[in-house]
């Protein structure tokens, strides 16, 4: 993630959509992550931007307000976190360890009903 290929297209991509937003006199002054990859970005996007541009990340966005939701305050010991994945339990634990910075286990697999009729 951290390499110098990811920096310099971060780098290209921003610098086209800002010279852009520039002529347009529309310059962003905040970033919306949106996809479920780009937290692991986040500091490597930062660095591409001018400090100006102030980065959200939705995931922390939404688990604040999920947490608000299910009424978890702040400081509680929250419950310990239950994992499920419709895909490969090995996978979702190597790439959510990443996204979590710690280790997972307990993955239980899932199996979703097709809605197609059979």
């Amino acid at each position: 993630i951290d390499h110098p290929v990811t920096r310099e297209v971060l780098r290209i991509y921003f610098s086209e959509l800002l010279d852009q937003a520039r002529a347009a006199a529309l310059m962003p002054d905040t970033l919306l992550l949106g996809c479920t990859h780009y937290p692991l970005l986040r500091s490597q996007i930062e660095a591409a931007l001018p400090k100006s541009i102030r980065v959200i990340d939705s995931a922390e966005v939404t688990a604040a307000q999920v947490a608000a939701a299910v009424q978890i305050a702040p400081g509680a010991t929250p419950p310990p976190p239950r994992f499920f994945a419709t895909d490969s339990p090995e996978k979702f634990r190597r790439l959510g360890s990443r996204f979590l910075g710690q280790p997972i286990q307990n993955v239980q697999l899932i199996e979703l009903e097709s809605s197609t009729a059979r």
